[in-house]
C-alpha cells in the first residue's frame, strides 16, 4: 500500500532549480516589483520584525517569476506571484535565521555544472552560452545577473537546510526497502467486469414526460447568462509579415543574433516529428521564422494602437464611430456571435480577457482595445446586449435529450454494477466461482495482463478503467476475493483477484539498490518538508505584506 501512495501521490518538491532553469522563458515588466499592494518607496511591512522595503519585495517578485514564469503562466499552474514573492521573503528570513551561507565558490560550482551551460559533446562549461543567456534575459526581460544569482542562492540555501533537517527521513533499513519493493512488484492476476453508460444508452426511454421533468429540475443549468454581441476590427499578424521582413532586412547582425539564441537554447530545443534535434541550419531557420512572427506582431499592435487612439480622440464617443473610422481606413468590421462574460466568442481565438474587457464597455467608454488574441489584435465596440433567459425546452430539445440519455445511462450502468457486485459477494461466500456468477448475470469478465502496484501502464486494459483506480482497489484484496463496485467517471467496475505472483528475484536483485536510494531520498524530502512547513508557520509577517498576496 505504501508503494502505491509513493508512486501516485504528488511529492511537493521545494527545490526546483533544475526544472526551472532548463527553459528560462521569462516575461515581465521591469517595474513589476511595484505591484502587490505597496507604494513606490518605503516599507511594506515586516518579516520577523525586520522591515521589508519595496526594493526587497521587487527582488523577491523577480525571483518568483524566474521560478514560475510570467503571471499568465503562474496562474495556469495555480500560483499567485504576489504570494510567491512574499513566501520567498519568508524563506529567505528562515535561511538567515539558520545562519546558512552560500559562498561564491559554491554558487560558481553550481552554475558551471548546469546542463544548460555545458557543451553537448564535451560536457565542459561554456561561458559564451552563459553570457548569451544573461544578455537575453536582460535584453528581453530586464532580469539582471544579480537577480539570477540571488535566486540560485535561495534555492541552494534550501538544499542546505534539507541536508541538515531531512536526515531523519534517510533512516530506512535495506530490509524495510526490500519488503516494500516486493509488495510493489508483486504481480496481480485479475479478471475485470466494466460497466459503462455506452452499454445502456439503447435501454434509455426518452418519454416526453421524463424529458419535461428532467428539464424542469435543471432550469438553472439551462439558463443563458447575459450575453454581448460586439463589432470588432481585427489586425491579423499575418497582414504585417512584409513589414517584418523589411525590418529584418535592416539588421546587419541578424545572423549573429540567431546564432546566439541557438547556442543559448541548445540543439535539443528544436526537434523534428520524431523528437530528434533538427540540423543546425533548420533550427536557425525556425528561429528566424519566430523572429519574423514577433516583428509582425509588433507591427500589428502599432496599427491597432493607432486605430484605437484615433477612436479615443473623437469628440463624441459612441459605438458607431468604430464602423465609421473603419470605413474611412478601408478596414473590415466583423460582428461576433453572442458570448457571456465567462466564455470566449465562438470562432475567435482569444483569451478570457477579451470577454472581461467587452463586459466593461459603457456609454462613456464605448471602445476597448487593442486586445491580443492568438493570431491578431482586436479593437471592439458594443453592438447589443442580450439579457439572461431560460430557453424553452423545444429550442434546446436535442441538448436536453442528450443530457437525459447521458445521466440515465450512467445511472443504469452504476446500478447494474452495484447489483452485480452484491451478487458476487454473496455467491463467492456460497462457494460459487466468479466465472459462474458472471455467466448467471450475463456479463463478460475480461482477463487483465498481470500488473504490479508499481506498474505505469498495462496493455489491453479496458479504456473505461484507469490503472491507478484498479491498483488502489486490488491492493487490499487477496486471491479469491472480489471488490465492491468501484464507480469511475466512465461508469465503474468490479474486479476479481485470481492470484498474486511474487516479484521476480532477478528484478529484486537488479533494482532494489536504486529503490532503497530513492526511498531514502523521498523520506528525506518528506521529513524536511514537514520541518520546513512548521518552520514557516513561525515566521511573523505584518503590514501590507500580510495581505498583499491575498488580493
Amino acid at each position: 500500500m505504501f508503494g502505491t501512495i509513493r508512486k501516485h501521490s504528488t511529492v511537493l518538491w521545494i527545490v526546483v532549480i533544475t526544472l526551472t532553469i532548463i527553459s528560462f522563458v521569462i516575461f515581465f515588466t521591469p517595474d513589476v516589483g511595484r505591484q502587490g499592494g505597496g507604494s513606490d518607496r518605503g516599507e511594506l511591512g515586516t518579516i520577523n520584525g525586520r522591515p521589508i522595503t519595496q526594493e526587497e519585495y521587487g527582488e523577491a517578485f523577480r525571483e518568483a517569476i524566474i521560478q514560475f514564469g510570467n503571471e499568465q503562466q503562474a496562474r495556469t499552474r495555480g500560483v499567485n506571484l504576489q504570494q510567491a514573492a512574499i513566501e520567498r521573503l519568508m524563506v529567505r528570513a528562515k535561511i538567515e535565521e539558520m545562519n546558512v551561507r552560500v559562498s561564491e565558490k559554491a554558487l560558481a560550482a553550481f552554475i558551471t555544472s548546469m546542463p544548460s551551460f555545458r557543451d553537448r559533446q564535451s560536457g565542459t562549461f561554456r561561458k559564451d552560452m552563459y553570457d548569451a543567456f544573461l544578455q537575453r534575459l536582460m535584453a528581453e526581460n530586464g532580469v539582471r545577473e544579480e537577480d539570477f544569482h540571488r535566486f540560485l542562492r535561495t534555492e541552494l540555501g534550501i538544499q542546505r537546510l534539507q541536508e541538515l533537517f531531512g536526515q531523519a527521513g534517510r533512516l530506512m533499513t535495506p530490509g524495510e526497502a526490500e519488503e516494500l519493493f516486493r509488495q510493489e512488484n508483486e504481480q496481480c492476476v485479475v479478471e475485470l467486469v466494466a460497466f459503462t453508460p455506452f452499454d445502456f444508452v439503447g435501454k434509455v426511454q426518452t418519454a416526453s414526460s421524463n424529458l419535461s421533468q428532467f428539464y424542469s429540475n435543471r432550469l438553472a443549468l439551462y439558463r443563458l447568462p447575459e450575453r454581448l454581441v460586439v463589432n470588432f476590427v481585427k489586425f491579423d499578424f499575418t497582414n504585417y509579415t512584409a513589414e517584418a521582413d523589411a525590418e529584418m532586412a535592416k539588421l546587419t547582425n541578424l545572423t549573429a543574433r540567431i546564432d546566439a539564441v541557438y547556442n543559448a537554447r541548445g540543439p535539443a530545443a528544436y526537434t523534428d516529428t520524431n523528437n530528434q534535434p533538427l540540423p543546425a541550419a533548420q533550427a536557425k531557420e525556425k528561429i528566424k521564422t519566430e523572429y519574423r512572427e514577433e516583428l509582425a506582431t509588433v507591427s500589428a499592435r502599432k496599427a491597432a494602437n493607432a486605430f484605437a487612439l484615433t477612436l479615443d480622440e473623437l469628440k463624441s464617443p459612441k459605438p458607431e464611430n468604430l464602423i465609421t473610422l473603419a470605413d474611412e481606413r478601408k478596414l473590415q468590421v466583423f460582428e461576433s456571435k453572442p458570448f457571456s462574460e465567462f466564455d470566449t466568442p465562438p470562432g475567435l481565438e482569444v483569451m478570457e480577457n477579451f470577454s472581461r474587457q467587452a463586459f466593461t464597455l459603457s456609454a462613456e467608454e464605448p471602445f476597448r482595445g487593442p486586445i491580443q488574441g492568438a493570431d491578431a489584435f482586436f479593437v471592439i465596440s458594443l453592438k447589443r446586449k442580450l439579457p439572461s433567459e431560460i430557453p424553452a425546452m423545444e429550442s434546446i430539445l436535442q441538448r436536453v435529450m442528450d443530457d437525459y440519455r447521458s445521466e440515465e445511462s450512467m445511472r443504469q450502468a452504476r446500478q447494474a454494477g452495484e447489483d452485480f457486485a452484491a451478487k458476487v459477494q454473496a455467491g463467492l461466500q456460497a462457494g460459487k466461482t466468479f466465472d459462474k456468477l458472471c455467466a448467471e448475470s450475463k456479463v463478460t469478465a475480461r482477463s487483465v495482463p498481470p500488473f504490479a502496484l508499481s506498474s505505469r501502464a498495462v496493455d489491453g486494459l479496458d479504456r473505461s478503467v484507469g490503472l491507478v483506480d484498479l491498483q488502489n482497489v486490488v491492493q487490499s484484496l487477496s486471491p479469491g476475493q472480489a471488490s465492491k463496485f468501484s464507480p469511475t467517471r466512465e461508469g465503474g467496475f468490479v474486479v476479481f483477484v485470481k492470484s498474486r505472483l511474487p516479484a521476480a528475484e532477478d528484478k529484486v536483485k537488479e533494482e532494489l539498490p536504486q529503490f532503497l536510494t530513492e526511498m531514502r531520498q523521498m523520506r528525506q524530502r518528506q521529513a524536511f518538508q514537514e520541518w520546513f512547513r512548521r518552520s514557516l508557520e513561525t515566521v511573523r509577517v505584518s503590514g501590507r505584506l500580510a495581505t498583499a498576496g491575498r488580493n
